[in-house]
């Protein structure tokens, strides 16, 4: 219920209040919660979200920076494999959505251990391949941060 919540809201203030009360129910049950209660999928098929409005995306998103924000490198795992869905957000239609995936994307990459740069590179050099612009310099962004 509360993510079908997250993803129907339209006002960023609201998908952030969603976005902690998720958080609350993840840190009161546990971490496993993500995949148990089926938030890690749910945030994916969120992230890749067809039509021009890209509300389920923004809320997707609100969740993952509120999750990644709150629990650190314990969510770092799901951030990572989400990562390639928040780059091609990068290229969505709507400019607010984009703008909210690359600084979640920057976000992301800033604040994983140096353990995980052998499975970042490689969603990096897909990026690359990307035919949208903003998700190109994405990838370049987020190569610079680990230099």
């Amino acid at each position: 219920p509360i993510l079908e919540k997250l993803m129907g809201m339209s006002l960023e203030e609201d998908r952030k209040r969603a976005a902690l009360e998720l958080v609350a129910i993840v840190t009161r049950v546990g971490v496993a919660a993500i995949e148990s209660m089926g938030i890690s999928a749910s945030l994916a098929t969120a992230l890749q979200e067809t039509g021009k409005a890209g509300a389920m995306r923004a809320g997707a998103m609100a969740a993952v920076d509120a999750l990644h924000f709150k629990l650190g490198s314990a969510f770092e795992p799901w951030a990572v494999k989400l990562l390639p869905h928040i780059f091609d957000t990068a290229g969505h239609k709507n400019g607010g959505v984009a703008k909210i995936a690359i600084e979640l994307g920057i976000k992301i990459v800033e604040g994983t251990t140096p353990h995980a740069v052998r499975i970042l590179l490689p969603i990096f050099f897909e990026g690359l391949k990307h035919d949208r612009a903003p998700v190109k310099i994405l990838a370049l962004n987020c190569l610079e941060k680990l230099a």
